[in-house]
C-alpha cells in the first residue's frame, strides 16, 4: 500500500502580461473539464492525475502516474490545484503539462508533505502563495497536567518563521519542566534554565530545544506511554 503525499500547486502567469492572463484563464477551463472524465469502475478513479498527461494528448498507456487530483480553484491571479500521489510530489507531471506553447507564459511552484519517506518541499521561495517552513507534530495528551489552560495536547501546526516555532516550543518546555518537577523528574530543567542562554540563529535554537524535548521524552518513554514530537523543515527544492 502506497504512502500518500498531500501536494498543493500553484499555477500564475509569468508576468503582468495580457498573453499569460489568458492562457491562465484557458489552462483552468481545460483543468475543469478534464478532471470531470468518468473511467468504468474498478479502472481508473475519478480524477486520476494522469488525466494531466492525456490533457496534452498523451496515450494512457504511456502515462506513469498514480494518484488523483482534488480541487481546483480559481484564485484571483494564479490556479490552486490540490492533489494526492503516491510516495512522492510526481510534479514531473504538471511540468510537462506546462510545457507546451499554449502555457508558455505560464509557471509553478508547489508544497508536499509525504511524512513517512520524510518528504517536506515547499519550492515558493518568495512565500507568495505557500508560507508554511516549518511543522510540528506532537501529541502530548497522555501526560499528566500536560493538558488544560495554557498546557500542550496534541496537534499539527505549521509555522512560517524560526521565530514563531521557537515560541511554542518554548512553551512545551515550561509545561514540561512544571510537569517534571511536579513530579520530581530530573532532567529537563537543566536545559530549562538554560535556554536564554542560547546561541545560535533562532532555527538553530529551535533544533536544540526540540532535540531536548525529544530526549527527555525517551528518558521517561514509561511516563509518557503513547507520547511523541516531530520537528520538520520544508526544503526548498
Amino acid at each position: 500500500m502506497a504512502n500518500w503525499c498531500s501536494n498543493f500547486f500553484a499555477i500564475y502567469p509569468k508576468d503582468d502580461s495580457d498573453l499569460g492572463k489568458a492562457q491562465l484563464k484557458r489552462l483552468f477551463a481545460q483543468l475543469r473539464k478534464v478532471t470531470q472524465i468518468d473511467y468504468p469502475e474498478g479502472t481508473k478513479e475519478h480524477g486520476w492525475y494522469g488525466l494531466l498527461s492525456v490533457m496534452r494528448g498523451k496515450e494512457e498507456s504511456e502515462i506513469v502516474a498514480r494518484g488523483s487530483i482534488g480541487n481546483i480553484q480559481w484564485d484571483e491571479d494564479h490556479i490552486h490545484m490540490g492533489t494526492q500521489t503516491a510516495w512522492e510530489p510526481q510534479d514531473d507531471i504538471v511540468r510537462e503539462m506546462l510545457d507546451c506553447k499554449e502555457c508558455s507564459e505560464l509557471d509553478f511552484v508547489f508544497i508536499a508533505e509525504e511524512g513517512g519517506n520524510e518528504i517536506y518541499i515547499n519550492t515558493d521561495t518568495s512565500g507568495r502563495f505557500f508560507v508554511d517552513r516549518y511543522v510540528l507534530d506532537y501529541d502530548l495528551t497522555d501526560a499528566t497536567g500536560l493538558v488544560g489552560e495554557g498546557g500542550v495536547g496534541g496537534d499539527r501546526e505549521y509555522y512560517s518563521t524560526a521565530e514563531s516555532l521557537l515560541r511554542q516550543l518554548h512553551t512545551i518546555c515550561d509545561r514540561l519542566h512544571s510537569w517534571s518537577y511536579n513530579n520530581s523528574r530530573d532532567g529537563i530543567e537543566t536545559f530549562y534554565y538554560k535556554w536564554g542562554d542560547l546561541k545560535g540563529t533562532p532555527e538553530e535554537q529551535c533544533e536544540l530545544i526540540y532535540i531536548a524535548i525529544r530526549d527527555y521524552m525517551k528518558e521517561y518513554d514509561d511516563l509518557f506511554g503513547s507520547c511523541y514530537i516531530s520537528y520538520h523543515k520544508f526544503e526548498y527544492a
